[in-house]
């Protein structure tokens, strides 16, 4: 499939034929077992059951990839962040997804940018997601969002629980999720 001319989305903003022929090679990518000549994408996983504390924001860390086309994970340093390669600047869009365990109470995502804290202003392009957790049934807490990204930006995912004690996130019985797919210039 290929785009023969590119559309406006603003005055400054062009997604031009060949930014849509480089993600969809990214999405043919997902899936195929071997890189396609897209842009940068990522999907880090984690299978960490990590316990999280009442009210208090908690990273997650991602030990493993399904894929990783430009090298903006690292299972070794910073483990829990995706990191923008020199010229893979533009708009992401970024997924994130995990589980915890039955409780009362709710259970959200967060993407911070760059290290911001969860009240700085500086959150813009973050993306937040809260389910009502029962005590009967694993919540599955789903985040997905387009976020403008420059080279060296990076991203990291915190969980956070309201439930009154300690919960954790079941990664031993669902993977949990967290990546990046470059969508234009």
């Amino acid at each position: 499939m290929a785009f023969s001319a590119g559309t406006t989305r603003s005055a400054t903003y062009r997604v031009l034929a060949t930014d849509y022929n480089l993600s969809i090679n990214n999405v043919n990518y997902l899936g195929s077992g071997t890189p396609g000549t897209g842009r940068a994408s990522v999907m880090a996983t984690s299978v960490l059951n990590t316990s999280l504390t009442t009210a208090t924001f908690t990273q997650m860390l991602f030990a493993t990839e399904e894929y990783d086309t430009s090298g903006m994970h690292s299972t070794v340093t910073n483990t829990g962040r995706l990191t923008v390669p020199a010229g893979e600047d533009g708009l992401y869009l970024v997924h994130a997804s995990a589980v915890i365990t039955p409780a009362g109470g709710g259970f959200g995502l967060q993407v911070r940018k760059n290290g911001a804290s969860s009240t700085g202003p500086s959150l813009q392009g973050a993306v937040a997601n809260f389910s009502s957790v029962t005590a009967n049934l694993a919540a599955t807490c789903q985040i997905t969002g387009l976020i403008r990204l420059a080279a060296a930006d990076y991203l990291e995912l915190y969980a956070i629980q309201n439930s009154g004690g300690a919960l954790a996130l079941m990664g031993s019985t669902q993977t949990h999720r967290f990546g990046a797919l470059w969508m234009s210039a």
